[in-house]
């Protein structure tokens, strides 16, 4: 029982892992307090910590399945239940749809993480290819449809938009397509991303609100375009 102990278990990437858990949890916390703009910056950072943790264990060479556990269960907090928690909260799909969407979302991504664990423990290399939508991926998107729909105004065309968006990103978790694989994502596109995460990160702190709100909506389009491209290359 001495190697199940949790302090014997915790390395570098799963310390990550649960930071991972605490930024979905503040979203989640967020969102019920009525902080929307707090809980889709809080995914964001979900986003950054879950693309830390594999890089930590690969590099040091700690992949455990223990690891790979934790990380499943921190996406499903940061990236399936804290986002639908955003959808209903932050009024981006129209209700009751809003609702329908929001268990879908947390019910595909349960079910995309738990098919991930059972294929790494039949032997497959996420090296190589995803089958199905990453679950982060959908999460990001809706944080930034959020800034997108209140940087450029509710209207019936954007919760139509984000109604088509997130109901078709949802069912593609649970997909058979295949989705490249990108543990080394090229260096512009990571140049790119991450200008536009900092610009959604800290546009609070940029006094002109007329300024503050097309950062906002530059970077929201830019990860969006980004995430769009790969998903229509799978």
């Amino acid at each position: 029982m001495e190697r199940w102990k949790i302090s014997e278990l915790i390395t570098p990437a799963c310390v990550i892992s649960l930071t991972n858990v605490v930024f979905g949890t503040l979203s989640l916390l967020a969102s019920i307090s009525g902080f929307p703009g707090a809980a889709a910056r809080f995914i964001i950072l979900s986003f950054i910590a879950d693309s830390l943790d594999g890089f930590v264990a690969r590099r040091i060479g700690e992949e455990s399945e223990f690891g790979m556990n934790l990380d499943s269960l921190a996406d499903l907090v940061s990236f399936a239940v804290a986002p639908a928690m955003l959808v209903v909260t932050a009024g981006l799909v129209p209700s009751p749809v809003c609702y329908l969407l929001a268990v879908l979302m947390v019910c595909c991504g349960a079910l995309r993480l738990a098919r991930f664990n059972a294929m790494c423990v039949d032997g497959y290399d996420p090296n190589e290819y995803y089958l199905g939508l990453p679950v982060p991926w959908v999460g990001t998107i809706t944080s930034c449809l959020y800034f997108l729909t209140v940087d450029l105004g509710p209207s019936y065309l954007w919760y139509v938009l984000n109604t088509i968006i997130l109901g078709t990103s949802t069912p593609l978790m649970i997909s058979s397509v295949k989705f490249q694989s990108l543990k080394r994502p090229h260096p512009a596109i990571l140049a790119v991303g991450g200008l536009s995460f900092l610009v959604l990160l800290f546009s609070p702190l940029i006094p002109p609100d007329e300024i503050k709100r097309g950062l906002e909506v530059v970077a929201s389009v830019t990860v969006t375009v980004l995430l769009s491209w790969y998903i229509m290359r799978g």
